[in-house]
């Protein structure tokens, strides 16, 4: 389940959203179990001009770990965890 709030305050515009995973197996035998998790994002943008928009976010806020991929081998569980928070920068420019 996502939630999103964003909004425009002139030339900037906040967003945030909260992603909601319920829990779940990832094998047939249910033995390889995430549990229920929440992670938030936020952006902030700015409208530079008419046709450019830049913009900051972050990923994952509050750096929650869980795993994204789960399976047997043999007697032993494998897991993949996610990549954590991420923080980066958007630049967007309209050439037509």
């Amino acid at each position: 389940m996502n939630g999103v709030i964003d909004t425009r305050y002139g030339a900037l515009m906040p967003r945030l959203a909260v992603n909601l995973v319920g829990p779940h197996y990832f094998d047939g035998d249910n033995q390889l179990r995430q549990g229920t998790y929440a992670t938030l994002d936020s952006s902030l943008g700015w409208q530079a001009t008419e046709r450019m928009n830049i913009s900051v976010y972050v990923d994952n806020l509050f750096d929650r770990r869980y795993r994204t991929y789960g399976y047997m081998n043999g007697s032993s569980a494998v897991a993949q965890v996610n990549m954590g928070r991420t923080v980066g920068i958007n630049t967007r420019i309209d050439f037509f």
